[in-house]
């Protein structure tokens, strides 16, 4: 793109412009959204391609010496996501662009669901799994304080006068009553159901944060 000159005085000083012709404007992957004074120079808030906001020098604008985000360095990637891993997401198919023209992906997450995520999201690490992950992190081991039995899951149901051991897990609640004299096993029975739905929730989780943390 041939670079903007802009017009000066006879002391080689820029002469004063109307800014506000330039909103609007794209340079490189930027558009203009605001410009304004900032002490000595004029600042410019823009919205790059890949949809981050962000504000850069004016005059960096119109000589071409910013073009994006930063994000322009990684469009070959854009080319190659499909296949690729971001955490629990494996990318599967590129789409459409949306309105502002941002690569947008379906993606399948680990736990079998599949979304559409933004490309800038998944090259910056913003979105790494459906938002499963999110649920795995609830499955912890604290007691409500309505709780009076003292153990998660585990309650005694006035009206049948029984114990109760429950668990609920990605929208599926289980549940086995048992006697008023078998608080024992009703625990029992609630530690079956956290080893056998929880753990693998817990064990994944914990995985997930080792390797973001590597």
């Amino acid at each position: 793109m041939k670079k903007e000159e802009r017009t000066r005085n006879k002391d080689g000083r820029y002469c004063k412009e109307n800014y506000s012709e330039y909103i609007g404007k794209k340079y490189g992957r930027l558009t203009i959204l605001e410009i304004y004074s900032l002490e000595n120079r004029i600042e410019c808030k823009c919205r790059c391609e890949c949809g981050t906001i962000k504000e850069y020098r004016f005059n960096s604008l119109l000589t071409g010496g910013t073009k994006s985000c930063g994000c322009i360095i990684k469009n070959s990637e854009y080319e190659n996501l499909v296949g690729r891993r971001f955490g629990r997401l494996v990318v599967v198919e590129e789409l459409q662009k949306s309105k502002l023209s941002q690569a947008r992906y379906k993606c399948r997450c680990d736990c079998g669901n599949e979304i559409e995520v933004y490309g800038a999201n998944l090259l910056y690490n913003q979105t790494t799994s459906c938002g499963c992950i999110h649920e795995i992190a609830l499955y912890n081991d604290t007691i409500p304080k309505s709780n009076k039995s003292g153990v998660k899951g585990v309650y005694y149901d006035e009206r049948s006068k029984q114990w109760v051991a429950k668990l609920t897990c990605k929208g599926t609640v289980y549940r086995k009553s048992f006697s008023r004299f078998q608080f024992d096993e009703a625990v029992a029975h609630r530690k079956y159901l956290e080893e056998k739905y929880h753990k693998p929730f817990k064990d994944e989780y914990k995985k997930f944060k080792n390797s973001k943390g590597a």
